[in-house]
């Protein structure tokens, strides 16, 4: 079972409005805070292929630093905790909208170990190398 509410939130690191796109992720995360105030928030960098690979690193460290700003200055203003609780980068050309997917639900999933321990058997059900959380 999942926990309460949660939002996803995903930036296209290539948006031409970017102030925009800030304005509206402020205004759904204090609406969230106040609303959901145990509401976990995750955002997506998305779109990372589209940065050249010696880039990659920097301009995902500065959109983050963007968002965490901004997500923390919500939570400031409305007194209460930072519900961001990690960015990701993501891109459908490569693994990492996969495992940034991954990496949220076991974040949700209350009891990780268990679960992994039932990925476990069915992986030997399937005769599967592998089947897992990614964290």
């Amino acid at each position: 079972m999942l926990i309460g509410v949660v939002l996803i939130y995903v930036f296209d690191v290539e948006s031409r409005e970017l102030d925009k796109d800030y304005r509206y992720y402020q205004s759904c995360l204090e609406a969230l805070m106040q609303n959901s105030p145990n509401a976990k928030v995750f955002c997506l960098i998305h779109k990372m292929d589209l940065v050249s690979e010696e880039h990659r690193d920097k301009v995902f460290a500065e959109k983050e630093r963007d968002i965490m700003l901004r997500s923390e200055a919500a939570a400031v203003k409305l007194k209460r905790e930072n519900a961001v609780k990690k960015c990701y980068r993501s891109s459908i050309w490569d693994e990492t909208l996969y495992k940034a997917w991954s990496a949220i639900v076991c974040q949700l999933v209350p009891n990780v170990a268990s679960m992994e321990a039932k990925l476990q058997q069915f992986a030997v059900i399937l005769d599967a190398d592998e089947v897992r959380c990614a964290t």
